[in-house]
């Protein structure tokens, strides 16, 4: 067996086509970020045991597509379980760390009723707690979350399955963007996925002034939410 990791084999190039010829090329391509609840629910299944739509997309928002990681977790929830193990949100957040009341799926919940206090309680809790709750992938969850919210407005269908399939979510959780879609107007949506951006790149040290990541995101959510 030859691994290759991190690139993608050039296909012109000698190694390539001689590993082509005489044996079986896999390409083991990272899973989108949409089929991840999925693919946790399927593993899940794989290990005898069983786990709900939201906690699957809990774990999928908190530790994102490392695979590795991932597993590792899940396991270690098992571990603690005796059989038939039912994985629900009380056991992920005793198990893996994760706040009941102060993680992004909370923060999410709270921009889509614009609950503005509960969302500045989060955040601080965040600003608090930055090993935690690193920023980038809290952005990178609000991004996917308000981009799906334009797709909504721009969207020529009523119908939740339909906008379910166009936004690659289970239909569980179509009701709650669709409510997020209607609290937001299409401009403050655009304005938002602005600020996201904008944010991402002063985390990574472009024009942030020095401002600590959980100052970036303290005044991210305050533009989000006004």
């Amino acid at each position: 067996v030859f691994c290759y990791k991190y690139k993608t084999l050039d296909g012109r190039k000698a190694l390539t086509k001689a590993i082509t010829k005489n044996s079986i090329l896999v390409e083991c391509k990272k899973i989108y970020d949409d089929r991840l609840p999925d693919w946790i629910l399927n593993y899940v299944q794989s290990k005898n045991a069983t786990i709900d739509q939201g906690t699957a997309q809990l774990l999928s928002d908190y530790i994102g597509n490392n695979l590795e990681r991932l597993t590792s977790e899940i396991d270690k929830v098992l571990i603690n379980l005796p059989p038939p193990a039912r994985i629900d949100k009380e056991v992920v957040q005793k198990y893996v760390g994760i706040s009941k009341d102060y993680n992004v799926f909370e923060l999410q919940k709270a921009l889509t009723h614009k609950d503005n206090l509960k969302a500045q309680r989060i955040v601080q809790y965040f600003a608090a707690n930055p090993k935690l709750n690193p920023v980038i992938p809290v952005i990178a969850v609000l991004f996917s979350f308000f981009s799906k919210l334009l797709v909504i407005q721009q969207s020529k269908s009523n119908s939740e399955e339909s906008l379910a399939k166009e936004l690659k979510i289970r239909p569980f959780f179509i009701r709650d963007y669709i409510l997020a879609a209607g609290n937001f107007n299409r401009d403050q949506v655009i304005n938002n996925i602005g600020y996201l951006r904008t944010a991402d790149l002063m985390v990574k040290g472009v024009g942030s002034q020095r401002n600590s990541p959980g100052e970036i995101l303290k005044e991210l959510i305050f533009k989000l939410m006004h």
